[in-house]
């Protein structure tokens, strides 16, 4: 949740993803996190939502602020 009053779109999605954490659980599956993306409850395994991000270095930055 965001913060604040849950709204009905946000029960709507808990609902959404504790059924698809139970069903997983239920057959035995397991290494993977779920989340929300494009209207659907989505499997992403574990190492790959808790790799490293990479890094934005100052020349990335220098760079984005001289082509806007």
């Amino acid at each position: 949740q965001r913060g604040g009053e849950p709204t009905a779109a946000d029960r709507v999605l808990a609902t959404h993803m504790a059924t698809a954490a139970v069903e997983a659980a239920l057959a035995g599956e397991h290494g993977f996190v779920l989340g929300p993306s494009r209207g659907d409850i989505v499997r992403v395994q574990f190492y790959t939502a808790t790799r490293p991000c990479v890094k934005v270095t100052a020349e990335d930055v220098a760079l984005v602020r001289e082509l806007a």
